[in-house]
């Protein structure tokens, strides 16, 4: 393969991790933030959920990687007075949540439909046999 991708994007799915780190291992990790946003809202009460929605899209959307951190300290700061089950959940993906925030890139998306829950074999073999699922080109 003549190219691999700079960053590849997904949930929590360990076997999706063991083959990316197998097939492309220079490739960065990015934690999908519809996921972890998710994850982060659900140990929350519902009343606060969508101020903690809008700080988190913060985050994600800042112009640069030192933007990106800025914001979330401030998450972490803000909301880890009251509900520290929802910040210790961010910050256990602090520097694969904030992986894209170092590339500019654009995206495109090709052969990319995964199933969920598939095991790292059969990750592997999507890759080799397609040679793309989400992929970040500089």
């Amino acid at each position: 393969m003549r190219w691999r991708p700079r960053l590849a994007v997904a949930d929590g799915a360990l076997g999706f991790w063991q083959a990316i780190e197998e097939v492309w291992p220079k490739t960065r990790g990015q934690r999908c933030w519809v996921h972890k946003t998710a994850n982060v809202l659900n140990k929350l009460p519902k009343s606060p959920q969508s101020k903690a929605k809008r700080a988190q899209q913060e985050i994600w959307m800042a112009d640069t990687k030192r933007d990106a951190l800025a914001e979330f300290d401030a998450f972490v700061e803000t909301w880890g007075v009251k509900y520290d089950k929802a910040v210790e959940c961010l910050i256990k993906d602090r520097s694969t949540c904030t992986a894209m925030s170092r590339t500019r890139c654009k995206s495109t998306l090709r052969n990319g439909s995964m199933r969920r829950g598939g095991g790292g074999d059969q990750i592997r073999d999507h890759i080799r046999r397609i040679g793309r699922i989400i992929v970040f080109r500089q």
